[in-house]
């Protein structure tokens, strides 16, 4: 995106994202890493990406943490 926004050639304004998709999400976060591990560590705890979800039985298919847990999405 930074590359987008610098290719417009604009110097002021506002950027607006859109994500589309069922598994979609925006989020703001300061970019460091060790804050982007803890957030990674906290959705492992809180959406487990090896536990059953009904999403598996439904469409047979193992990314039913990545619907939940976005904006990690899928390790």
């Amino acid at each position: 995106m930074n590359e987008a926004v610098r290719a417009s050639g604009l110097r002021a304004g506002i950027v607006t994202l859109f994500c589309p998709g069922s598994t979609g999400g925006l989020t703001t976060i300061e970019y460091e890493s060790g804050v982007v591990t803890d957030l990674r560590q906290v959705l492992d705890e809180i959406v487990p990406p090896d536990r059953d979800y009904q999403h598996h039985l439904r469409w047979g298919d193992d990314n039913g943490s990545a619907h939940v847990r976005c904006p990690g999405g899928r390790r």
